[in-house]
């Protein structure tokens, strides 16, 4: 398992769904917040073609 920040909400609201362990919502520098999450590699792949499949689908 590795600590894993994410910002952004919706990226949030997809690792809760699918039931990704959040450990601590934290703020940066700027006042964003961010979601610390305890993820294993397999999880962590999953979430990085998630990011691809949503950039295709918003690249005009």
């Amino acid at each position: 398992m590795k600590e894993v920040k994410i910002r952004g909400r919706e990226l949030a609201v997809h690792l809760s769904l699918s039931r990704a362990v959040l450990l601590r919502k934290e703020k940066d520098c700027s006042g964003h917040t961010v979601y610390v999450y305890a993820l294993s590699d397999e999880e962590i792949a999953a979430l990085k073609e998630y990011v691809k499949e949503k950039q295709k689908r918003n690249y005009y």
